[in-house]
């Protein structure tokens, strides 16, 4: 089963409104990754652009959302399961994408909350953020300021910690040395 690991940062929290400005994936140990060229800022939420950073400068090489998802398309290949850390904003991003560019999604029917493991895992009262999980795991959080490919390497990591992905080595992610059990 292939598994890829979704990560987007966005305009805002309404995948009909705002759009993904920011989009990667990590797969078998593979990284891709692209900023997407946005085309309604005018509807951008102020707090979201504050933590992916957005600004026309840094943007400037972005691409267009159908050959963003195009490129996703060729590295993903064909029947990957979806996984993301909370895989209903992901998702909810990455179908209305595929549905508005009118492009083949390549995900099976499947989708995996990464969120939702890791909170049966270790049941607290609320489900942990990415940042509180990579920090009981030993994993380097995201840095302040959000980039999907960051995003997506924590998943990944995580993931692996928990026995999810192969590439677990005695209970330790690569670069780690805090056992599971913290």
């Amino acid at each position: 089963m292939k598994i890829a690991i979704i990560d987007v940062e966005t305009s805002g929290l309404d995948p009909r409104e705002n759009e993904i400005l920011d989009l990667a994936c990590v797969m078998d140990g593979r990284e891709f990754h692209v900023k997407v060229k946005p085309t309604r800022m005018q509807y951008a939420s102020e707090r979201a652009i504050e933590i992916n950073g957005y600004t026309p400068e840094a943007w400037e090489d972005a691409i267009s959302l159908d050959a963003a998802l195009i490129l996703l398309n060729d590295f993903v290949g064909t029947s990957a399961v979806f996984m993301a850390y909370n895989v209903a904003f992901d998702w909810g991003f990455i179908y209305e994408a595929y549905r508005t560019c009118g492009l083949t999604n390549p995900f099976t029917y499947q989708k995996l909350c990464l969120m939702s493991v890791a909170w049966a895992q270790n049941p607290e009262k609320t489900p942990p953020t990415l940042k509180s999980l990579c920090d009981r795991l030993g994993i380097p959080p995201e840095p302040p300021v959000h980039q999907a490919i960051n995003g997506a390497r924590c998943a990944y990591q995580v993931a692996t910690v928990l026995h999810l992905l192969d590439g677990t080595v005695r209970g330790q992610v690569a670069n780690t040395t805090k056992p599971i059990s913290s």
